[in-house]
């Protein structure tokens, strides 16, 4: 029999203070990574869990400016890339390879002003790479080349409540947003989100909180390892 593939696990941490462990966008990451880790005694399918912050400044995720627009002018034209585009173009490069190792993508994260935080939005710059993660057809029709049964959640802790037809439901950039690049663009099989919501609401307790989390966790991996 060959070798089976490992499933490996990314969990891209999207907070400012990633060494905060006070905070809930912490709490919920641990316990994913511990449950998942428990879960790997049990079932030796399951590969490495790598964590990525960032906001690490050893981490340069490259933002869309003018250095990078004009690497994407000069790569494709006669006179070529510079230097400078060529760091930047290998960065990209290594960023989008080392994310496509991975079959189970964790972002975990904070709601700041109902958006994507700054840093994960940049490094969704850097994976959206067409013949990479993409294809357009002709047409415009888009073809996910990341199709072989990938899954991402996204652990995301919110001061308010995202209940059903609500505003914050509207409102809610960030899944609107992270879907529809993961499935719709990417070809992932599914999207998957798990709240710590309420941690701004005195009728809501941590405790409470947190118990929710590991009850939806629960649901989750029974649906994707």
């Amino acid at each position: 029999m060959g070798n089976i593939e490992k499933i490996n696990t990314l969990v891209i941490n999207a907070h400012p203070e990633y060494e905060f462990k006070g905070s809930y966008t912490s709490v919920i990451q641990d316990m994913y990574i511990t449950k998942l880790e428990k879960l790997k005694e049990e079932n030796k399918n399951l590969g490495e869990i790598e964590v990525l912050n960032l906001y690490d400044e050893k981490n340069i995720i490259p933002a869309i400016d003018k250095k990078v627009l004009k690497m994407y002018r000069n790569k494709w034209s006669a006179d070529g890339m510079d230097d400078e585009d060529v760091k930047i173009d290998e960065r990209i490069q290594e960023i989008v390879h080392h994310f496509k190792k991975f079959k189970r993508i964790v972002i975990v994260t904070p709601v700041y002003n109902y958006n994507i935080m700054t840093r994960l939005k940049d490094y969704m710059d850097n994976i959206l790479v067409a013949r990479e993660t993409f294809k357009q057809e002709k047409g415009g029709k888009l073809i996910g080349l990341l199709n072989d049964g990938r899954h991402v959640t996204v652990m995301q802790a919110s001061g308010s409540v995202y209940e059903k037809d609500n505003i914050y439901t509207k409102i809610d950039v960030t899944n609107h947003y992270l879907k529809s690049m993961f499935v719709d663009v990417m070809g992932f099989e599914s999207f998957n989100v798990v709240r710590a919501e309420g941690t701004s609401r005195k009728n809501i307790t941590r405790e409470e909180i947190l118990n929710k989390v590991e009850e939806d966790l629960e649901k989750l991996f029974n649906k994707i390892y």
